[in-house]
């Protein structure tokens, strides 16, 4: 019986170079399942040939008693394990370890394409061949290929960073598993890393020890987390820019240019920008209540909460339906922290009452109908007087008798819608809301009726304040 294995599964167990990613390695077995021996064909394998040889004749001697179908069966995945196991270890330093999945031949095949643009000079398209595989699969040896696409682009403190995650990435999984391969990683990341260490930029950034929470420092748009500040960093030669800003904090920008080995100091001058605190409390919280602060509007739920200001004038209003506006204006000095007490108190009256204009507006009408009317009759009583003065038999004149009548039928209605009016306007004057308690009180102005004659007509103006 002869089975044969992808030589993929070897990389499980193994770092294969990509040039023994081909090939197939045979198992055979006798009848009663028993393992008699292993054959790898492999291109340019070398000395895995004696090695399997070794490990074959070692699991699989040639006088073992008759055992079990189980137990057969059960030898033959350790010996099938022992073998790729010792394949693997003779290999030199190359792909990353693979688990067989679809992810991980990705990550593979990303690993041989960066391979290959490197030994190009492609030092770029390798780079980020490296990476995609890292993602992938991590693994040293990938981390290692980084590394030295870095020193290559001539990003030494890259370089450096990557080297020294290598080696020790690669000491982890020597400590962690005892497989010798990961040492020679360790060792080139080591060795290389020595190489380039005394070229490698450094950047210290100083930050004041007052800064609040909430300060942030960038190094050419990156995030420099707290554990670095104050210390020395390792930072590739060129540009850079350093940004630093928080909360009451002036915001701070340096531009700076690292050369080759050089060391810098670089204090970060974020300076306080004078600052007041206004902090509200409310004795109650209306509903519908609407605040603003410096003409700002506010979430009444926040209003409690300190907010911190620039020193000078500021200002706060409070309404809510039913209540008494609240206003202040005042100053806030640096570092005073000013308190506002606030209690709304029910606006009296608030609720009731006819607005003032509908009553004058009534009183108005029933005074201009009422002194209309008035006119009317005084004028068509001036014709009468007329006609009944003259001789008898001349009194009558039809145009004027016509006149006399229309004017009397005038002044009678507008006496009646007078009245209606002024009945109205008497009423209204016992439910008018005589005081608004959302504005100023002004002083009332009397209303003022003046009379008036015309050529041939009469009336009176009515004026004031409404």
């Amino acid at each position: 019986m002869l089975e044969t294995l992808d030589a993929r599964s070897l990389a499980a167990l193994g770092e294969l170079p990509a040039s023994m990613g081909r090939g197939a390695c045979e198992r055979a077995e006798d009848d009663d399942g028993r393992v008699k021996g292993y054959r790898v064909a492999l291109r340019k394998m070398g000395s895995v040939r004696p090695a399997i040889a070794g490990v074959r004749r070692a699991v699989s001697p040639s006088r073992s008693p008759p055992r079990s179908r189980a137990w057969g069966r059960w030898r033959n995945v350790a010996a099938r394990v022992v073998a790729l196991a010792v394949a693997a270890s003779v290999a030199a330093v190359g792909a990353p370890v693979f688990a067989g999945s679809a992810q991980d031949g990705i990550a593979l095949t990303k690993f041989e394409e960066g391979k290959k643009a490197f030994e190009a000079g492609r030092f770029e398209d390798a780079l980020l061949a490296f990476q995609a595989s890292l993602a992938l699969l991590p693994s040293p040896n990938t981390r290692l290929y980084i590394a030295r696409c870095y020193r290559a682009m001539n990003r030494l403190a890259s370089a450096y960073t990557a080297y020294k995650l290598a080696s020790r990435e690669a000491q982890d999984r020597l400590t962690a598993t005892g497989e010798k391969r990961f040492k020679a990683t360790r060792d080139a990341a080591a060795s290389e890393l020595v190489e380039i260490e005394a070229k490698v930029p450094h950047l210290t950034l100083a930050i004041p020890s007052d800064v609040p929470d909430g300060f942030a420092l960038t190094l050419d748009g990156e995030v420099v987390p707290k554990s670095a500040w104050g210390s020395s960093i390792e930072v590739d030669a060129g540009a850079h820019v350093i940004e630093a800003k928080g909360p009451r904090r002036r915001a701070f920008e340096r531009r700076l240019v690292l050369k080759e080995g050089e060391s810098q100091r670089v204090e970060i001058d974020a300076p306080r920008i004078p600052t007041g605190t206004l902090r509200l409390s409310l004795k109650s919280k209306p509903g519908g209540m609407a605040a603003r602060v410096d003409q700002n509007a506010v979430d009444p739920a926040a209003l409690e909460s300190a907010r911190e200001v620039d020193v000078g004038a500021h200002s706060v209003k409070l309404e809510a339906p039913g209540y008494e506006a609240f206003t202040w204006e005042g100053s806030i000095a640096d570092h005073e922290e000013k308190v506002l007490t606030i209690d709304l108190k029910a606006a009296a009256s608030s609720g009731g009452g006819t607005p003032r204009w509908l009553f004058f507006t009534a009183s108005g009408v029933a005074v201009v109908s009422l002194g209309v009317a008035s006119g009317f009759a005084f004028k068509a009583k001036s014709l009468s007087d007329q006609q009944n003065a003259k001789d008898p038999l001349a009194r009558y004149d039809p145009a004027t008798h016509d006149r006399i009548g229309s004017l009397s039928t005038s002044a009678n209605v507008l006496f009646v819608t007078g009245g209606v009016f002024a009945i109205g306007a008497g009423v209204l004057a016992f439910t008018t809301r005589w005081r608004s308690t959302d504005e100023p009180h002004a002083t009332a102005v009397a209303p003022k009726v003046t009379p008036w004659v015309g050529a041939g007509v009469a009336g009176l103006s009515l004026s004031g304040s409404f």
